[in-house]
């Protein structure tokens, strides 16, 4: 970091306009995000691809719809792995959507 730089970040917290250094460099941090949100995007996107975020977690770190998030992805040729839904897991939803009115009768196999 160029000496001038150093010397600003000592005068701020000197000054008491932050209390410390984590501070500043999370709100330095915070406002690079502001002026630059494709670096937004890249971050929650590696988040994503660690293993480190949920796709809906990423897409709101994004500041993005789900949606968007899948578009952005997609054009990179990333694309979301969804586990396939247990018949048990499908059963409970949809006697919860049944209970709510929201189906009249869900049957993964046949139409009813």
């Amino acid at each position: 970091m160029p000496q001038e730089l150093e010397k600003v970040m000592e005068a701020l917290l000197q000054a008491h306009v932050f209390p410390d250094h984590l501070t500043l460099q999370r709100e330095a941090f915070r406002a690079l995000l502001m002026l630059r949100p494709e670096l937004r995007i890249e971050g929650a996107i590696a988040l994503y691809r660690q293993g480190e975020s949920s796709f809906a977690r990423a897409a709101e770190l994004c500041g993005l719809s789900q949606e968007e998030l899948k578009h952005i992805l997609a054009a990179r040729g990333i694309f979301r792995e969804v586990p396939p839904l247990e018949q048990e897991a499908f059963e409970q939803a949809a006697e919860v959507l049944r209970k709510a009115g929201a189906w009249r009768k869900i049957s993964l196999y046949s139409r009813s």
